[in-house]
């Protein structure tokens, strides 16, 4: 009997249990239902105030209200934080931004803090005026802390882009400008040193003969020194190495200096050249005072003169300054085929300014009588004097002498040295 009562009592408490959560889920239900409706209530009455704000200021979508409310619904275009820790990334966002037309809501994703409001216009209006960008790095100011780079339209417009490393590690962009301006030599009127520095490299690279000769000294760079230069850079296809291809050397007040990495293209050999400009004051351009190839010789003397040291398109001239050199085969006076090579690209530089003038001067090796070689450089000469006519050039810009063995540029009792005495001399007299 005892047994039966307390079997009844625990079955009425599982029984009043289960009805107290039934209870309680039904009011928590409840509850979250309210919550939800009272919520969407809140947001609809945000979003009438808006469209009442937007039509009080009579503006439209375009209010600065309807802009706030906007940029709180949608994503904007960053530049995240994995970006800003590599230059290249940054500088392609940009790149990328501009040509999706997105570049003013980029631009507010960065820490500008440096930039000027006309800079920043100006990154905006070359996305608004260029098509079909392309981005090359320029060259290192310091290394792993300053770095510039250029945006470079089809139409041949080109915007600097100087980026800093902060503490932190995040790049910055620090200073942007277009080079467009030109004094009336040509030169950069607004460049730095190392705009100029690029700008020179390049029109050498091109061929552009003439236009180099606007960004150096010429009372310290040689024409010979400028042709000679595009002669090795068409022989060994040299070209800018794409990764820091400018690196600063040293830049102080009214000068600077840098070395220019290069790649030959067959064998990707790298080689340099340094080069130191100056500016003698602030009204003045920036110009090239000084080259130094004695690495980029010694480069093009492996890839393209077979090691011959001897072989080297520019010389020095006793008399002073520079020249350019010609070499023959022994007893020949027919240009090789690697000479008419090195005159087209000559007259390709001269042909265009008919008031250019020149001399060539034929010499000979010591093999033979004096006579003979005399008559064997007068031959020398003569051959590159009708190569250059054939290519151009006329016969008043141009003036030839012999001087058989008697000016030797080596020592006539080695091979070596016979080698590069067989040659003509080519003198720029401009």
């Amino acid at each position: 009997m005892s047994y039966s009562t307390k079997n009844t009592n625990s079955s009425k408490g599982g029984l009043f249990f289960l009805i107290l959560l039934i209870v309680v889920a039904l009011l928590i239900g409840f509850f979250l239902i309210i919550q939800r409706v009272t919520g969407e209530k809140e947001s609809e009455l945000a979003s009438t105030e808006v469209q009442k704000t937007e039509s009080r200021d009579g503006e439209g979508v375009n209010s600065p209200a309807s802009q706030e409310a906007k940029e709180t619904l949608e994503p904007k275009v960053e530049a995240s934080l994995g970006t800003q820790k590599n230059p290249v990334k940054l500088l392609e966002s940009l790149q990328q931004a501009i040509s999706d037309g997105t570049t003013s809501q980029f631009l507010k994703s960065l820490d500008l803090d440096g930039l000027s409001e006309s800079e920043r216009q100006t990154i905006i209006n070359f996305g608004d005026q260029s098509q079909s960008l392309a981005l090359r790095q320029v060259g290192v100011l310091e290394f792993d802390k300053e770095e510039r780079w250029a945006l470079e339209g089809a139409d041949g417009s080109v915007m600097y882009i100087d980026v800093e490393k902060s503490a932190d590690g995040i790049w910055k962009i620090a200073n942007v400008y277009r080079s467009e301006a030109a004094d009336g030599k040509g030169a950069l009127a607004d460049g730095d040193a190392l705009s100029t520095a690029d700008i020179f490299i390049k029109t050498l690279l091109e061929q552009d003969f003439e236009k180099a000769l606007q960004y150096v000294d010429p009372a310290t760079i040689s024409d010979a020194q400028i042709a000679g230069l595009c002669i090795m850079f068409e022989e060994g296809k040299y070209t800018l190495n794409p990764s820091k291809p400018l690196n600063s050397l040293f830049q102080r007040e009214g000068v600077a200096a840098f070395t220019v990495n290069l790649i030959e293209s067959t064998s990707q050999e790298k080689a340099q050249i340094e080069l130191a400009l100056e500016k003698n004051n602030s009204e003045e351009p920036w110009l090239v005072s000084e080259l130094n190839i004695e690495k980029l010789l010694k480069s093009y003397i492996t890839q393209v003169s077979g090691g011959d040291t001897y072989y080297t398109p520019i010389i020095k001239n006793p008399q002073g300054g520079d020249r350019l050199a010609l070499y023959f085969d022994f007893n020949e006076g027919e240009l090789t085929t690697r000479a008419k090579s090195q005159l087209d690209i000559i007259a390709a530089l001269l042909k265009t300014n008919s008031d250019k003038k020149l001399t060539l001067s034929g010499h000979a090796d010591a093999i033979g009588s004096d006579g003979y070689n005399n008559s064997l450089s007068l031959e020398r000469a003569e051959s590159v004097n009708k190569y250059l006519i054939s290519r151009g050039l006329k016969g008043s810009q141009i003036h030839l002498s012999a001087f058989g063995e008697s000016m030797p540029r080596r020592d006539n009792e080695t091979d070596q040295g016979r080698r590069a005495n067989r040659r003509t001399e080519i003198y720029l007299d401009f």
